[in-house]
């Protein structure tokens, strides 16, 4: 056995410890909120809808569905979110900095493939272009694949925390961007 195919082992073995930690924290951290959920702000408003059970919430995240009604899609295209629920009006991410979350499942679940990529061409004794070029590609292509699943996933995180806005019923056309001739733009003052 080589070295390189050694260090593929131990790295196989080290991934796999770190993935069931990694999987521990994320369900430990979920039943944290939802064991709070409803406790802060406005707990009249949850108190009196009824709580969805998690796996309906697992089950409207793999969809890609609003977490709060179950109906509203929370994206336009494969890769643009939309801002708020076409169905219900539930403000997905209020704030700048909500996408990091999403970010960080797209990175880690990009690294971990081509992790995965490498530790298999290195036990087939792949040359080393291979081990270089096939990871790269595998990091970009599940990268990419992933990205609407980790912002609906983060977006459920942020449901079950209480951080997604408020629910109200749009009225017809609210939740269209606003087009360019609409936006004011601030003027110099002289």
């Amino acid at each position: 056995m080589s070295i390189n195919q050694e260090t593929a082992i131990a790295l196989l073995l080290a991934f796999g410890v770190v993935g069931v930690l990694a999987l521990m924290s994320g369900f430990l951290i979920i039943a944290m909120a939802w064991s709070e959920y409803g406790c802060y702000d406005d707990a009249q408003t949850k108190a009196s809808e009824p709580r969805p059970s998690g796996a309906a919430l697992v089950r409207r995240a793999l969809a890609r569905h609003c977490p709060h009604c179950g109906e509203g899609r929370l994206f336009r295209t494969y890769m643009t979110m939309n801002r708020a629920c076409p169905a219900c009006g539930a403000v997905f991410w209020q704030n700048e900095g909500e996408w990091m979350g999403a970010a960080v499942m797209d990175y880690t679940v990009a690294a971990g493939c081509a992790l995965l990529a490498w530790i298999t061409l290195a036990l087939l004794s792949a040359s080393e272009f291979f081990q270089f070029v096939i990871p790269a590609i595998v990091a970009a292509a599940s990268g990419a694949a992933i990205v609407p699943w980790s912002r609906s996933f983060w977006t459920l995180f942020l449901y079950v925390n209480g951080e997604m806005g408020l629910a109200t019923r749009p009225a017809s056309g609210a939740l269209e961007e606003p087009s360019s001739a609409t936006i004011r733009r601030p003027t110099a003052r002289r």
